[in-house]
């Protein structure tokens, strides 16, 4: 009896801790954003740095855009019927499609550093040559970039039919799924407001001006296009929350297996919705509970066994992967402009430990003990390091978007390139450090309402992913890019916050009069 009523009061619970918790975050998030920013100041560094922010006409600017979006909202609710939202959805998709398709054409950019590296390997797999997985090469060390290179590889040997490279095919695809991002994005917010259309215009608005979202596709990586089918799993796993059907199930396995072959990290969001899915069994278990585990599971198993398949026999088994540790000893370095952020420590140190993870280990974990002992002796520094690893990752509005395509070598309108230096420039990251302060604000509003509404876990699908984000910046190796999906992902949430928010204003003002 007893064991019936705490598996009852389970998801409950941890419905209401982890929200409780989110409150915290995004309240800590949102009030650096109104502040202060971390921003770029050469398109050629990497490093991010502390700006001053005005607090009161953050405050101001942010009274006059609710006020602004109240009355849109409110026009578009009369100019758009209900049937025709999905629609203006699907046009909105193609826009940004076509924002995209613009900047991938027009920007001139070239893979540099890991971009380049993944691309070059590339081609040498195509070309027999796998010497890269030898013990020291750059596949061995970083084995979780053989999905990419994977998905580089087809695109290699398709390139020529295009008169083209494969990297310029990746830049094309992930142009293609920023339309995947959203829509998909789009039908979670139906699914989580049922079809409300306040929330549903507010989405699509915040969606297409996210600059970042459209700079970002011409990346070759998988920043873009893996947080596009990770909001397609999410719209997938959601929809067959709703409805079971063998399509969504179909669909939850493809866009998983693609995510996390496109970036390992990716796993971070399909261990939120597991532990979505662990919880709900415990108070219940039912079959489609048990299927959409198991959709999940074989999906999340997919890409390392398909790249164990095509690369195993060719991987000595004296080439190791780096050890996971030596990225978490990185992310404790001071050495750089920004805390935690990439120094080189982790190559260097494997490199002088010949390759050898069972060396590496003990000294990278003697560098953390060192490292926290001094945390415990000096609170204050801890309390100092920590503030400024978390803030340059994620109180940098324009997440490195424009450094990471700083490799131009092809021809650039006027238009791009003032985007690079020049006024446009400056315009942009105006816009973006405000974007950021109202999308952190609108999942502040979201956590506030999840909790006076006690909602359901898998409505904080979304947040759960994000939060896991959170907690792996804070332990890894740092940079802004690496926060740039978790941004996308919160996109629907915030649309839902701003417009329970704006419904109750709504409401209080007809009240009232």
């Amino acid at each position: 009896m007893k064991l019936s009523i705490l598996r009852q009061k389970a998801e409950p619970f941890c419905s209401r801790l982890f929200n409780g918790l989110c409150l915290l975050l995004f309240a800590f998030l949102f009030c650096s954003s109104l502040t202060s920013s971390w921003l770029n100041h050469e398109v050629d560094d990497e490093f991010v740095y502390y700006q001053k922010d005005s607090l009161f006409g953050n405050l101001l600017l942010l009274i006059l855009t609710l006020a602004g979006l109240t009355l849109l909202a409110h026009l578009l609710q009369k100019l758009v019927c209900r049937p025709r939202m999905n629609l203006l959805a699907l046009g909105a998709s193609a826009l940004a499609i076509g924002i995209s398709l613009y900047w991938v054409q027009s920007s001139g950019t070239y893979p540099r550093a890991d971009q380049e590296f993944i691309w070059e390997q590339a081609q040498l797999f195509n070309a027999g040559d796998f010497s890269g997985l030898q013990p020291g090469g750059y596949v061995a060390i970083y084995q979780q970039q053989l999905g990419i290179i994977t998905v580089l590889r087809i695109l290699d040997w398709i390139a020529p039919f295009f008169h083209t490279q494969g990297w310029y095919l990746f830049q094309l695809f992930s142009a293609l799924t920023t339309g995947v991002l959203v829509y998909a994005g789009f039908r979670i917010v139906a699914l989580l407001t049922h079809d409300q259309r306040t929330a549903g215009l507010l989405y699509l608005l915040l969606a297409l001006v996210c600059a970042p979202m459209y700079l970002y596709t011409s990346f070759v990586y998988g920043e873009s296009s893996s947080t596009a089918f990770s909001m397609l799993a999410a719209w997938m796993f959601l929809e067959y929350r709703k409805t079971p059907r063998v399509s969504c199930l179909i669909g939850l396995y493809f866009s998983t297996a693609l995510a996390l072959l496109l970036r390992t990290n990716t796993i971070i969001v399909f261990i939120a919705f597991a532990i979505v899915v662990v919880i709900q069994l415990l108070r219940k278990a039912t079959r489609h509970q048990a299927v959409i585990g198991l959709a999940l599971l074989l999906a999340m198993l997919t890409p390392t066994a398909l790249t164990q398949t095509l690369y195993g026999d060719k991987i000595p088994e004296e080439s190791k992967t780096m050890p996971a540790i030596l990225f978490i000893a990185m992310g404790t370095n001071d050495d750089v402009p920004n805390a935690g952020w990439y120094n080189s420590y982790s190559y260097l140190l494997y490199q002088d430990c010949d390759y050898d993870p069972q060396s590496a280990y003990p000294e990278a974990r003697g560098y953390l003990v060192s490292f926290w002992a001094r945390c415990r002796e000096d609170p204050a520094y801890a309390v100092d390091f920590y503030n400024r690893k978390i803030s340059s990752q994620w109180n940098a509005p324009m997440y490195q978007c424009i450094f990471m395509n700083s490799r131009v070598e092809g021809p650039q309108t006027a238009l791009v390139q003032d985007l690079y230096q020049g006024e446009g420039n400056r315009r942009l990251t105006d816009f973006m450090n405000f974007y950021q302060s109202l999308i952190y604000g609108g999942v502040l509003v979201f956590t506030i309402f999840a909790l006076k509404r006690r909602v359901s876990l898998e409505q904080d699908l979304l947040l759960i992913a994000v939060f896991g984000g959170f907690l792996f910046s804070v332990l890894w190796e740092a940079k802004a890019r690496y926060v740039f999906p978790y941004f996308l992902l919160m996109i629907p949430c915030a649309a839902v916050g701003i417009s329970a928010l704006i419904t109750g204003f709504r409401r209080r003002f007809i009240r009232t009069a």
